[in-house]
């Protein structure tokens, strides 16, 4: 993602959702994402902890998407990745259009799933 977005090229917000806050995994990631993002030009604009089930995850990302409708990406785990599929073809983007993850498979970084809103 931070390739997509080197520090001075086209700006991008993220929505980062780990998983269970305290689990050693969970941690792991985070220090891993968030050191990846760092130097781009990607935005972190939330990061939200909870269970990895995909209610929770759904209700997570709903209320991101709420807070942030001009958000370009949902990172997090293959359980967030399904919630946002589900979630985002509810939406408008900031583009006027309903816009589902941008491909029906979400890709997959070492850090977690990817759900391009753009």
């Amino acid at each position: 993602l931070a390739r997509r977005h080197p520090a001075g090229g086209a700006p991008a917000r993220v929505a980062w959702f780990p998983g269970p806050e305290g689990a050693g995994w969970v941690q792991a990631g985070d220090v891993g994402f968030t050191g990846a993002i760092a130097g781009s030009a990607l935005t972190l604009v939330a990061r939200r902890y909870g269970d990895n089930g995909r209610k929770a995850q759904q209700d997570l990302v709903a209320a991101v998407l709420d807070a942030h409708p001009d958000l370009d990406y949902i990172v997090g785990t293959a359980v967030t990745a399904e919630a946002a599929a589900e979630e985002t073809p509810r939406r408008t983007t900031r583009r006027g259009a309903s816009q589902p993850c941008a491909s029906s498979t979400p890709s997959q970084t070492p850090s977690g799933m990817v759900c391009s809103l753009g």
